[in-house]
Parts: C-alpha cells; sequence; structure tokens
C-alpha cells in the first residue's frame, strides 16, 4: 500500500494483495474502501483479478 495526501488534503494512491503483482490506484477515502472491497476476498471465495478488471 502506498498512501499520500495530494494538493486537496485527499488520499491518493495505489494498493494490492501481498504476493500478487496486481495494485489499483485510488483517489480519496470512498475510492480506498471500494478497493479494499474488491481486492480482499469474502470468506470461502477466492479473488479472479480478470473478473474485477472487467467490472471497471
Amino acid at each position: 500500500m502506498s498512501v499520500t495526501r495530494d494538493g486537496d488534503d485527499r488520499l491518493s494512491g495505489s494498493v494490492g494483495l501481498a504476493g500478487q503483482e496486481l495494485t489499483r490506484e485510488f483517489s480519496g477515502t470512498l475510492e480506498l474502501l471500494r478497493t479494499f472491497e474488491e481486492l480482499v476476498p469474502a470468506l470461502d471465495t477466492t479473488v479472479d483479478p480478470d473478473k474485477e478488471e472487467a467490472k471497471r
């Protein structure tokens, strides 16, 4: 996870899961939380980066 504040004091950066090359960019707290929801799998599921990228 890489986080900074921009000129408007918004959080921005990128986040990814350990051991995976896929990272997501975000700008703002709500986008950060949405990114966490997309990257962190629900119980008994796996993350398929191709399907997640298709949602965008």
